[in-house]
Parts: structure tokens; C-alpha cells; sequence
């Protein structure tokens, strides 16, 4: 019997879950690395000092300003508009890029940046460059499996420097 689906899951836990369930383990976090590959995709995670997140807005903007294209799609679900304001409180967004979409999803005093684990590398430096601006817009730091680091030197140790032009 596959468990039914807890209610206030982001999308992307409901198909972590789905997998999961699919295959006997059926609960969260299980299979979950940070800037790894998971079941289900691959995920930075980019925490702020205490608690201070940037808006949406902001990390698009630092984005823009390094010529690199990203429009909201969706918000907690629902399809949007390309003009179309955000809003206030949001869990989850999807950000259409040049090379594929990428989610954010808020989560504590954190964004989760998530990707499919199939992506190619276009789709990777998409990935890497929206964790890149979260943290930029914020002063926050991305975690890596080998610690935390500053947006400046994530940027150096992914090669974004020839993605981000000003």
C-alpha cells in the first residue's frame, strides 16, 4: 500500500515522497545531500545570518546585473505571468532559465536551490548561478559537503566566472 501524501509538502518533497513510497521508503529526508545528487535532483542550500532573507526580487536583480536571463514561472504551484508581482510570503518558486528551470524553495532560515540530477552542464551552471545570486543578494553562504563558503569563492570553485558578466 503507498502512503498518501502528508499535507504542506513543497512539490518537490510530494515527489521526493512519491519516489520513495514507490520504492518502500516512503517518508522525507531520507536520500538527501546537500549540493549532491538525490533521488530526486540535486540541491545547494544557501542559509543567511540570522534568518535575513533576500527578496525574490533581489536575487533576480543580482542575476540581471551579471546578464543572466531568469523569469518567475510558477509560485507555490500556480503558473504566473512574466509581469506579474510576487508575493509577499512564498514557499516555492520556479525560475525559468536560458538553459532549464530551477526551484527555490524557502525552508527555515534557508533557500533550497534544486535541480534535476540529470541536468546537463548548462543546466548545472543555471543551478550554480541562482545559488550564487541567493546568497550574493542575502550575505548568505552556500553549504558545501565541504563547508560553508562565501558567494565570491562558490563563484571560483564552480567556474561561474566567465557565466557572469557585468
Amino acid at each position: 500500500m503507498i502512503a498518501s501524501i502528508p499535507k504542506g509538502l513543497t512539490s518537490v518533497d510530494r515527489v521526493e515522497f512519491w519516489l520513495q513510497a514507490g520504492s518502500g521508503n516512503a517518508g522525507l529526508g531520507q536520500g538527501r545531500r546537500k549540493g549532491r545528487a538525490t533521488a530526486m535532483g540535486m540541491e545547494h542550500i544557501v542559509q543567511f545570518p540570522g534568518g535575513k532573507m533576500p527578496e525574490l526580487s533581489q536575487v533576480m536583480r543580482v542575476l540581471a546585473d551579471h546578464t543572466f536571463a531568469t523569469q518567475v514561472r510558477m509560485v507555490d504551484g500556480e503558473l504566473t505571468v512574466p509581469d506579474e508581482a510576487l508575493p509577499e510570503r512564498w514557499g516555492e518558486v520556479r525560475l525559468g532559465t536560458p538553459s532549464g528551470m530551477v526551484t527555490v524553495v524557502r525552508r527555515g532560515d534557508a533557500f533550497h536551490i534544486v535541480t534535476w540530477g540529470n541536468a546537463d552542464e548548462a543546466m548545472q551552471r543555471a543551478w550554480n548561478a541562482v545559488a550564487w545570486a541567493a546568497a550574493k543578494a542575502g550575505a548568505g553562504e552556500i553549504v558545501r559537503p565541504e563547508g560553508p563558503q562565501s558567494p565570491d569563492e562558490f563563484c571560483v570553485a564552480v567556474g561561474l566566472l566567465n557565466l557572469l558578466k557585468r
